[in-house]
């Protein structure tokens, strides 16, 4: 097992975790279409997963709540659209998305991977930036922090999608994997489906043993 193997489980170990997967993306890109697709195959399939569009309830302090889903998630699905780089919230989930070390699944929806460096002064993003910066609301910190992000994320071997297709299959197995670490170390008080019937008791080893069956079941189903 590598270190990033070991760091990741020691963050699993030591938060709350209420979610399997919490999804960032553009609303105006993909928040009906590509987003909804991956929520709805994740959640078909006993996976937890925050999408603000139903997760977020009547009443519910928006920014509060997403900040929360986001440190309490055990992978993020991060999003890359034409007009990602624009949305100065989706910038700032990014950034609260890197601080909590948790794994990342990017997925390139119609752009490549090289927009996220901006290498081309003439690319989405890059006129993105420049767009922030013309605005002046933006402190350049906060500018040269979302840009840090991007970098980041993008050494990322992420999905590049160009179709919907079924590629959440390969999604749905990043999921598990992080799932299972989860499951191995210290349970979830939460059945990932029905026939874990003992989810208000406190047999940890039983409910291991019952969750680490259902993962199995579910990477045949996808596989």
């Amino acid at each position: 097992m590598g270190n990033n193997d070991s760091s990741a489980q020691s963050l699993l170990i030591s938060k709350k975790i209420e979610y399997d997967a919490f999804v960032n993306h553009r609303g105006i890109d993909t928040k009906d279409t590509l987003a909804s697709l991956i929520f709805h195959n994740l959640e078909k399939r006993g996976i937890k997963v925050f999408l603000d569009k139903y997760s977020i309830q009547v009443g519910d302090k928006i920014p509060e709540t997403i900040e929360k889903a986001i440190a309490s998630t055990c992978v993020h699905v991060v999003i890359f659209s034409a007009n990602y780089a624009e949305s100065e919230w989706c910038l700032t989930e990014l950034c609260l998305i890197l601080k909590t070390r948790a794994p990342i699944v990017p997925v390139f929806w119609g752009i490549e991977p090289s927009e996220l460096l901006m290498e081309d002064k003439g690319g989405m993003y890059a006129r993105a930036f420049k767009m922030h910066s013309d605005t002046g609301k933006i402190k350049p910190q906060i500018l040269e922090e979302w840009k840090l992000a991007l970098r980041e994320v993008s050494d990322i071997k992420g999905l590049n999608i160009h179709g919907f297709g079924k590629f959440y299959k390969i999604v749905a197995r990043k999921v598990i994997q992080c799932s299972r670490l989860r499951v191995q170390f210290f349970g979830r008080r939460r059945a990932i489906r029905s026939n874990c019937k003992e989810r208000n008791r406190t047999y940890a080893k039983d409910e291991i043993a019952c969750k680490s069956a259902e993962m199995q079941t579910l990477e045949k189903e996808i596989s």
